[in-house]
């Protein structure tokens, strides 16, 4: 990964994080203080480490100090968390699965119901 990719990573994470999670800020380390309960703690130690090396590779001489596997880990990282959604989009999803189980527990068994009336056995 090239310290120039970073900038755009950083940017890009940074706008997916306002889209996705609601959390505003002016970059990535504003975002990951704000975050809360929203993000896990390794999550926030990620953003920070990200937003730190793209301060970093923003300078051609200190760009050479960036350690760019440790970024692709951290950008790998960022991407799992933003992507899985908050939490209340996960428990709505939980939701709907139960609904679907509970109404297919009803009609089966008014289907039942209904061949054991019809055969008298009731």
């Amino acid at each position: 990964m090239d310290p120039r990719e970073i900038v755009t990573l950083e940017a890009d994470l940074s706008s997916q994080m306002q889209s996705r999670l609601g959390i505003k800020g002016r970059s990535l380390d504003v975002q990951a203080a704000k975050a809360g309960r929203k993000l896990p703690r390794k999550a926030k130690r990620a953003a920070t480490e990200l937003a730190e090396a793209s301060r970093l590779a923003g300078h051609p001489k200190l760009a050479l100090q960036v350690d760019t596997e440790n970024a692709a880990q951290n950008v790998a990282l960022l991407k799992k968390y933003i992507g899985r959604g908050t939490a209340p989009d996960r428990r709505n999803k939980r939701i709907q699965i139960l609904r679907g189980i509970a109404m297919n527990l009803i009609v089966i068994l008014a289907i039942y119901l209904l061949v054991v009336l019809s055969r008298g056995l009731i």
